[in-house]
């Protein structure tokens, strides 16, 4: 069997803290790198969204989809749009809005966390206002020189692109799965069983669309129920 190497696209409007700081496979962190040691890719998501910057990013499924799918590689890479947003929460993450360090402001300590969060919401309330664009996702699965590329992109809100997977995860649990007790990755669970209560408690949208990949460039649409008959070797 081939081994795989998967690459994830994410974006969605949120204050990040420390993902923007390097986390090693044995789970050791680095400082969060200066703007010029950043990675920064292109990414083309379905609309609302359009092709989006997007930047190297701390996150599990480096860690977790090797350990569990023998994918041999893993990337992830995110974004806060608008572009601004983006720029603010990687300054704020440079300045530990991270840690739990605490600055001296006259006569008093504060908590550099919470002078990040304040500092943020002046940003916010200070920008010129901007339509919602919502959240999407890009997923490029490489096996040797063939790839497929999964891709969604939805005006969802941030509290249900993250509430309604829970909810169909609390779902499965009130039906006795999964069997194991502790941490469990999502990538463990049973995708039909998953998207099956995913159904019973999202509203549908952003629909999920598979392609092709020649090198760098999206080729043509393929169903995702044609792959389910593809042999791995």
């Amino acid at each position: 069997m081939r081994k795989h190497q998967f690459h994830t696209w994410v974006t969605a409007a949120a204050c990040w803290g420390t993902i923007f700081a390097p986390v090693a496979s044995d789970g050791t962190h680095r400082p969060v790198p200066s703007w010029e040691e950043l990675t920064l890719r292109t990414a083309p998501f379905p609309e609302p969204l359009g092709e989006q910057t997007v930047v190297g990013l701390s996150h599990p499924e480096p860690i977790t989809i090797p350990r569990f799918l023998g994918i041999e590689s893993v990337r992830n890479f995110g974004s806060i749009v608008p572009a601004d947003a983006l720029v603010v929460n990687w300054a704020l993450a440079r300045l530990g809005a991270g840690n739990g360090d605490e600055v001296e402001l006259g006569s008093d300590r504060v908590a550099i966390p919470a002078l990040a969060s304040e500092l943020y919401q002046r940003y916010r309330r200070t920008r010129k206002p901007s339509d919602y664009l919502g959240g999407g996702l890009v997923v490029d699965v490489w096996s040797g020189a063939e790839g497929i590329r999964f891709a969604s992109a939805d005006r969802v809100s941030m509290g249900e692109a993250t509430g309604v997977p829970a909810a169909a995860g609390i779902l499965l649990m009130l039906a006795g799965g999964p069997a194991e007790s502790g941490v469990i990755a999502p990538e463990c669970l049973d995708p039909s069983e998953f998207f099956a209560a995913l159904g019973r408690c999202g509203r549908g949208g952003g629909s999920l669309g598979a392609y092709r990949l020649r090198g760098s460039e999206q080729g043509e649409r393929i169903r995702i129920r044609d792959l389910l008959n593809v042999s791995v070797r």
